[in-house]
């Protein structure tokens, strides 16, 4: 075991050093990036991954984390109050257009917060996981991240606008939003390019498009057909960020881009989000220029160890416990059967 475990980190801290320089070259925008494989946690690409920035509306997938851990009903329906949206008054928010008084069912409020990105669904939210205590649910927030092991984040309201206090890295939010695609109903929903919020006792029957135009073919510079969902956010202070899943012929990737460009790009007069063209590239690339190997297999012979004072061999073999996998340039050959 100790073999392949020295094994699998040779090959990884190989690999990775190579696939940076590959990054390198691509002329990725994003201040802060991370590819990850969430088959097997490897990173792929990482650029400042550590480094604690704004993470505007992607706060909203650690509150629906909250949620989803605290409701078992998503049934509810819950009375929007008008508090929740007078708050965020002169804030400039990404609003849903809920109103004072409107019944609404938790399903079709995280649908509001994850798809139109809603501030004031997440106000509703938090206020009622919390009985109101709008503190209690910011605790809870971050005892998720410090559950999760994201050390280095840390959250003072549950919708995203700019506060010094509030901040993650590229590093804890490929750990949430894993964690965050492990409840089906958040899977869903982030999986929608549109979605239609069923009529209320107080607005008709209405379409929401989803924010994250990665999965949205009208747009081809950012269109990525392996995209399966994820969150997006922008704030003057935050940049254009986004953070995504991907998957094809089973492999699965998270993409975290934070504090990207919103410029012309390419020069063609229209301002481009660096943040949608960051996580389409490096998906695009992974897909394509890599492959999950066994780099230690059980019925490889690693090694001999002699015995002493036997009766019956002079010495043992030794084989790795488990077989390991690692990513490498796709076509090359397995360092298990090499060994």
């Amino acid at each position: 075991m100790i073999t392949a475990v020295l094994l699998s980190s040779i090959f990884s801290l190989n690999a990775g050093a190579a696939f940076d320089e590959e990054m390198k070259s691509m002329g990725l925008y994003s201040d802060c990036l991370l590819l990850m494989s969430s088959d097997n946690g490897e990173v792929v690409f990482e650029k400042n991954a550590r480094k604690q920035t704004p993470p505007a509306s992607l706060t909203k997938v650690i509150t629906a984390i909250v949620v989803l851990e605290n409701c078992t009903d998503l049934d509810t329906v819950i009375t929007v109050s008008e508090s929740c949206i007078r708050e965020l008054d002169g804030t400039g928010s990404s609003l849903g257009g809920l109103e004072a008084g409107e019944q609404v069912t938790v399903y079709n409020l995280l649908a509001s917060l994850l798809i139109q990105s809603a501030n004031e669904a997440a106000n509703v939210l938090a206020d009622y996981i919390s009985g109101g205590d709008r503190a209690k649910f910011i605790s809870m927030m971050n005892e998720v991240a410090s559950r999760l092991g994201c050390v280095n984040s840390n959250f003072v309201n549950p919708h995203g606008l700019h506060h010094d206090d509030q901040y993650v890295t590229a590093e804890d939010m490929a750990k949430f939003i894993i964690h965050a695609m492990d409840f089906p109903a958040f899977a869903e929903i982030v999986s929608k390019t549109s979605y239609k919020l069923p009529a209320t006792n107080l607005q008709e029957e209405r379409n929401v498009l989803n924010t994250n135009y990665l999965m949205n073919s009208a747009y081809k510079d950012y269109y990525c057909k392996y995209v399966k969902g994820g969150k997006t956010g922008s704030t003057s202070d935050a940049g254009r960020c986004v953070v995504a899943v991907a998957s094809k012929d089973g492999y699965n990737y998270v993409a975290v881009c934070l504090n990207s460009v919103y410029e012309d790009v390419d020069g063609d007069g229209v301002n481009e989000n660096g943040a949608f063209l960051d996580s389409k590239e490096m998906f695009e690339w992974a897909f394509k220029n890599l492959e999950l190997v066994a780099i230690s297999d059980t019925t490889q012979i690693v090694g001999q160890v002699p015995v002493k004072y036997a009766k019956t061999t002079d010495f043992v073999t030794l084989s790795p416990s488990e077989t390991v996998y690692s990513l490498v340039p796709a076509g090359t050959d397995s360092p298990a059967s090499m060994l």
